[in-house]
């Protein structure tokens, strides 16, 4: 009675699985996204990948939500955004990474360039909004 046996592997389920450049969350739940996206990104960059997808679906965009704020808060991406539309649009996100044999950009310093970024839009902006000059400026009278 000591002795266990290992039960044998059911019809259907693979005894390996292979890793590739892709993930499809479909049949997962919201709660389960960060610990499978942490897994996921980490095998990424095991393999030296720098570049992967993660089909989400087209759904209530749950799971995308999920997966944008995971990418958003990791340090070991670079940037994201909707897959073009062969590689399924806005049903799957594509992700760059660092490469992980390379040193990770600080969250700080990431945080920093975003906010510069923004600030050089709203200048944009601004700059796009200024009445040429000599214009006639209207009164009310």
């Amino acid at each position: 009675m000591g002795r266990k046996t290992i039960p044998p592997t059911p019809e259907g389920i693979p005894e390996t699985v292979v890793v590739t450049d892709t993930l499809d969350l479909h049949g997962f739940f919201p709660e389960q996204i960060p610990e499978i996206m942490e897994a996921f990104i980490h095998n990424a960059q095991d393999l030296g990948l720098i570049r992967v997808r993660v089909i989400h679906g087209k759904g209530k965009s749950r799971l995308k939500f999920e997966v944008i704020r995971f990418l958003k808060d990791d340090p070991r991406v670079i940037r994201f955004g909707d897959a073009p539309p062969d590689l399924g649009g806005w049903g799957s996100t594509v992700a760059e990474l660092h490469d992980p044999s390379g040193p990770l950009q600080d969250t700080k310093s990431r945080t920093q360039m975003t906010g510069r970024r923004k600030q050089e839009k709203k200048t944009e902006k601004n700059i796009h909004r200024r009445k040429p000059e000599g214009a006639a400026v209207r009164r009310k009278g």
